[in-house]
């Protein structure tokens, strides 16, 4: 009998079972803010792309609705930068989400598309954000956001930030103006106060 209760123990301790309590029921649960980022799968959890763990790719379809939005909206005087990321959410149908302010993950310039959320660096006269129209040839981004008080088309190339001009044409659109109260190396150009292009999720 003693001899048996050994066997039992020893094979307890090999295979990770006490009490019928293994190491995985132990651990602590996941933060919520992780459990949308990681996945059950077959072979345990894998680790899912921020943005898309609740949501599927933004479809064609969608695209088109949004870069129809920003047309209809460029040039209004009456909206804020909430208000443009109201019109993108619509265009997405986020009904239980904002735009501006719902989890995305970071993509490669070079596979931003219509509705990818542009993030720019704070400083006075810079939005926060903007909302990419199309890809131009050679890596150029067309976007909308809000500038001098106006829904407003600007272009953004994050591969040469500090050219303002390249072969003839604009590449980087002025973002905020010159004072002469700037400090040394203040920045300007949408090139230079950009910080990353990001795709959100759809319901």
């Amino acid at each position: 009998m003693l001899s048996r209760l050994l066997l039992l123990s020893a094979l307890a301790l090999a295979t990770g079972c006490v009490g019928l309590v293994r190491p995985d029921d132990l651990r602590p649960p996941p933060h919520p803010l992780l459990e949308g980022w990681m996945r059950p799968t077959h072979g345990g959890v894998q680790r899912g792309r921020p943005g898309l763990a609740n949501g599927r790719a933004i479809d064609a379809a969608a695209r088109q609705r949004v870069r129809r939005a920003l047309d209809a909206v460029t040039g209004r005087t009456d909206l804020d930068e909430a208000g443009l990321a109201s019109e993108v959410s619509a265009a997405l149908r986020l009904t239980d989400r904002d735009a501006l302010t719902s989890p995305a993950r970071a993509i490669a310039p070079a596979r931003a598309a219509p509705g990818d959320r542009v993030r720019f660096a704070r400083a006075p006269h810079v939005p926060t954000a903007g909302w990419v129209r199309r890809r131009l040839p050679g890596g150029t981004l067309e976007v909308v956001t809000i500038t001098r008080g106006a829904a407003r088309r600007i272009l953004v190339d994050p591969r040469h930030p500090d050219e303002r001009r390249r072969g003839g044409r604009v590449v980087n659109t002025f973002l905020r103006p010159r004072s002469p109260d700037d400090a040394a190396g203040a920045r300007y150009l949408a090139g230079q106060l950009w910080i990353g292009v990001e795709r959100l999720a759809q319901r």
